[in-house]
């Protein structure tokens, strides 16, 4: 759970608004992700689109999303066991999970649909 609230992400390892490798971020000498032996961490898009872009020299994905905010997570635990997962090691894979950021409390208002309630997410991803 989040334990300092929101903070700017200018000049960190999460600052990712100009284009930037994720092993960046992942191999910097930053707290956060040294806890979580990687990224799983929300991004508040402010309206901004796309969310996120991820490319290298042969694939491209664009996240456009409604949702408040992108959680980025890189496949942290991965280690090459699991029935599922024993051909994957740390950091074979990479998630933007569009959601409603983490609170700080355990007001869980803004994540609680009730029965009959209706709830509508767009997220699209254009690959290339």
């Amino acid at each position: 759970m989040p334990d300092r609230g929101m903070e700017k992400v200018a000049g960190t390892a999460f600052d990712f608004r100009k284009t930037k490798r994720v092993g960046d971020a992942l191999e910097a000498d930053d707290p956060q992700i040294k806890d979580r032996d990687g990224m799983d961490h929300p991004f508040i898009l402010n309206g901004n689109q796309p969310g996120a872009v991820l490319s290298s020299e042969d694939h491209k994905v664009t996240v456009n999303t409604d949702a408040p905010s992108l959680i980025i997570y890189t496949g942290n635990g991965f280690d090459h066991t699991g029935k599922y997962t024993a051909d994957f090691g740390q950091y074979a894979g990479i998630t933007f999970e569009a959601q409603i950021p983490p609170a700080e409390d355990s007001d869980l208002g803004r994540i609680t649909l009730l029965p009959n309630e209706e709830f509508e997410r767009n997220v699209s991803w254009k690959f290339e």
